[in-house]
């Protein structure tokens, strides 16, 4: 599923729908995800340990920073999607109320 949208939260439903498509910003610019709570509840099945892959396509022509939201973890902590680029997150529910992500 592909979406695409402006800066700013990537909601639960833009994660858990595995693709998105980030255009719209017209300088470098930060987006945070949900908290892990609105994650997991978001997500049909997902119980702790499960794993799941997101693609992130940053089609403007500005650096993409990703930001964790309550509950979520980035690895790295700081992580920077380039301009025009994609970028592949494995996510994964770490407990009842924690999600990681790591670059793949």
């Amino acid at each position: 599923m592909q979406r695409s949208f402006m800066p700013g939260t990537l909601t639960a439903a833009l994660i858990n729908g595995g693709i998105i498509i980030r255009t719209g910003s017209t300088s470098a610019f930060t987006d945070i995800t949900d908290t892990a709570a609105n994650i997991i509840s978001n997500r049909t099945g997902s119980t702790t340990n499960s794993l799941w892959l997101v693609t992130i396509s940053n089609q403007t022509a500005y650096a993409e920073t990703l930001a964790a939201g309550s509950g979520v973890t980035l690895s790295p902590a700081t992580t920077i999607i380039a301009a025009n680029s994609t970028a592949q997150f494995s996510v994964s529910q770490t407990s009842g109320t924690e999600i990681g992500r790591a670059h793949v």
